[in-house]
């Protein structure tokens, strides 16, 4: 493949809107949202919008495939593999899959569903993004770190062209496995306590009460990286507060938006993937293993009301 021209992109909520307002924008590429057909009518009976500006865009499903020459997937964890059927007459022997997912399992997993694609382990941060009746609020747009084990994969300079032509700001770091623990330890920590408080950015701005529970379980992250062999330390906690200051106080985490909506959350990608590996590793998790306790109860708490309506 000498270039990028056809790219697909899974999911709309508030990273695949802001993704897809650029690439939709970018003239070299075909760009289109690959989405099942039921899907396909709510997307066109309720326009996504970006900052207050209606996005119009095209969707192909299923039916009408052919395979793209890059896939960005930006769903929930849970939604994964309805996702992976979804995609599966998208994907070709030299398709690249970009993962913009939460967590630290999508790539291993879409790996084993797409043995022959060529899969980039990626994260997004510094994105301050909410999605709210259809419209996506934000003051950052986020910036991409992408990689693959291979430094030298061709891959990764056709996605790094594409990124630029489209003006979506990426790195492609040295340690990549580092900087994808980096925005775990983020998740399992903000995202998590925050959902509970369903508190925006300004509360941990501004009281270190509540940081304390996102510490704690940033800790935990910490060890059981270190346990993995990730270069992940206890100053990186001190990185993420840099971060968390430039972010927009009244925005919310993607985790405390899906509590308040009455959403299911991905604590399972996130405090239940620390409490598994951690036990193979010998490691107490008792924050996290507090976190995933009351997530999830909070969770069915919201299936009982749901169910007396």
């Amino acid at each position: 493949m000498e270039k990028i021209k056809k790219v697909g992109l899974i999911g709309l909520g508030a990273i695949g809107g802001i993704v897809a307002e650029k690439l939709n924008r970018t003239e070299i590429i075909e760009f289109s949202v690959l989405a099942d057909g039921t899907r396909i009518d709510r997307y066109l009976n309720n326009p996504l919008a970006i900052n207050g500006t209606p996005l119009y865009l095209e969707y192909l499903a299923p039916e009408n495939a052919a395979p793209m020459d890059l896939i960005l997937i930006a769903v929930k964890h849970h939604h994964l593999a309805a996702t992976i059927e979804t995609m599966k007459p998208f994907v070709g022997p030299n398709t690249i899959l970009l993962s913009l997912m939460n967590g630290i399992v999508s790539e291993e997993i879409l790996g084993r569903s797409f043995p022959t694609a060529s899969i980039l382990p990626a994260m997004i941060v510094k994105i301050d993004a909410v999605r709210e009746d259809g419209n996506v609020q934000f003051t950052l747009p986020g910036v991409i770190h992408f990689g693959h084990e291979n430094p030298e994969h061709p891959a990764i300079k056709l996605v790094a062209s594409l990124f630029e032509k489209a003006g979506i700001e990426y790195v492609v770091p040295e340690d990549l496995d580092r900087d994808m623990w980096w925005k775990f330890m983020i998740n399992v920590g903000i995202n998590q306590v925050s959902a509970i408080l369903q508190a925006p950015y300004q509360l941990f701005q501004q009281e270190a009460l509540p940081n304390t529970l996102v510490d704690a379980a940033m800790y935990e992250v910490i060890a059981l990286a270190q346990a993995e062999g990730v270069n992940l330390k206890p100053e990186d906690v001190i990185e993420w507060k840099k971060v968390l200051m430039t972010l927009h106080p009244a925005m919310k985490t993607s985790m405390c938006q899906d509590m308040e909506a009455k959403r299911k959350t991905e604590v399972e990608a996130f405090a239940g993937i620390v409490i598994e590996r951690a036990k193979k590793a010998g490691i107490n998790t008792p924050t996290n293993e507090m976190l995933f306790a009351t997530l999830r109860s909070m969770e069915l708490k919201n299936q009982m009301t749901k169910k007396s309506l």
